[in-house]
């Protein structure tokens, strides 16, 4: 990525609230390297001005800050945890260090998380959002924040997008 390494963002999750953040995102002057599963969901992204990168690993590799915008608490614990997730590219050296999760998870479950990806490096903010893909893409979604003040603080500009 050309630009300073705070103004790259990942984006993890090309899905309709991926979109929507990576418009955000472009619109503020951030660089986005997204991934998703589906190639197609990534090449829209690219389309709209982000990188398409190959694998959560990627994204981790080049992006210190990562949104996760995929569907469940199991789908955000495989992308953390899972072979080629966000702990294992830091275990390589990858430069992830702040994940945002819009997912909507169970708490406990989440806190678990977070436990658990602290002690190996990588920490973890809940930023579930409400409202509609098209609301989150005009500014209008509401946001939910959870997590350390000092995390809170290193992502308040990918927040304030």
């Amino acid at each position: 990525m050309s630009a300073g390494a705070g103004r790259a963002v990942g984006l993890i999750g090309a899905g309709l609230m991926g979109a929507a953040l990576a418009r955000r995102l472009r619109g503020a002057g951030f660089e986005v390297a997204a991934y998703d599963v589906d190639a197609a969901k990534t090449a829209q992204l690219a389309a709209l001005g982000a990188r398409a990168a190959a694998s959560v690993a990627a994204v981790a590799r080049d992006c210190a800050r990562i949104m996760v915008a995929v569907f469940s608490t199991e789908q955000l614990e495989q992308v953390v945890e899972g072979e080629g997730g966000l702990l294992a590219a830091a275990s390589q050296g990858g430069a992830a260090k702040l994940a945002l999760s819009v997912v909507t998870c169970d708490p406990e479950r989440f806190a678990a998380l977070a436990q658990r990806s602290a002690q190996r490096g990588l920490t973890l903010i809940e930023t579930p959002v409400s409202g509609t893909s098209e609301q989150v893409a005009r500014g209008d979604g509401v946001g939910l924040i959870g997590g350390e003040a000092a995390a809170i603080a290193a992502a308040s500009d990918i927040l304030d997008a």
